[in-house]
């Protein structure tokens, strides 16, 4: 599987890229929201991927953050829901608002997204609950999203520092979960203290 494609931007369009990397042009398919975030063309750049093999087809798709691109994973594993919806609940839609959506049953607000029916909206819901309360454990506000911003910096800080995913989660939620820390630079602190011990 391609896990990233890191290299020199050679093309961008709104619903795609091409990378060139080893002398080779990958084209990846990109959401709407990520198009406004790329680096200009002959720039480099690393764009996590997803690698989906059909008989007729070999496609990459590719998302800002692996948080993103495992919000993608799951929807595909919901029946009804293939590659080009699921981009297209990722361009309409931040993932962390589909997560909060799928966390607090709002079909309604998963329907807005053109294409994405009640009914399938209900099925993202029944099958990818309990898989969101494991990605994101930490608390978060239904209305207002407090806590969102703040906990998913100071875990790619950690990942960044050399700690695995489930570490950084762990830590961050321990902290969020205990109120010892409100700001980004505190979580990743107190964090950094708990993966001390």
């Amino acid at each position: 599987m391609i896990d990233f494609v890191y290299g020199r931007l050679h093309e961008k369009n709104m619903d795609s890229i091409t990378i060139e990397s080893g002398g080779l042009g990958y084209k990846i398919f990109v959401t709407s929201s990520l198009y406004p975030k790329l680096a200009d063309v002959g720039e480099t750049i690393r764009v996590h991927t997803h690698f989906i093999h059909k008989e007729d087809s070999m496609d990459l798709y590719g998302f800002e953050s692996t948080y993103e691109r495992e919000v993608f994973r799951h929807l595909l594993s919901v029946s009804g829901v293939g590659p080009k919806l699921g981009m297209k609940i990722l361009s309409d839609l931040q993932y962390n608002d589909v997560i909060r959506a799928v966390l607090n049953k709002d079909s309604v607000y998963l329907s807005k997204v053109n294409g994405l029916g009640k009914k399938t909206s209900e099925k993202i819901i029944l099958e990818l609950k309990s898989k969101f309360q494991k990605l994101y454990p930490y608390p978060v506000d239904a209305e207002k999203g407090e806590g969102d911003m703040e906990s998913r910096t100071a875990i790619e800080a950690l990942l960044a520092l050399g700690y695995r995913e489930k570490e950084a989660l762990e830590a961050t939620h321990a902290v969020i979960r205990g109120k010892k820390a409100t700001s980004t630079e505190d979580i990743i602190k107190e964090s950094l203290k708990i993966l001390a011990l």
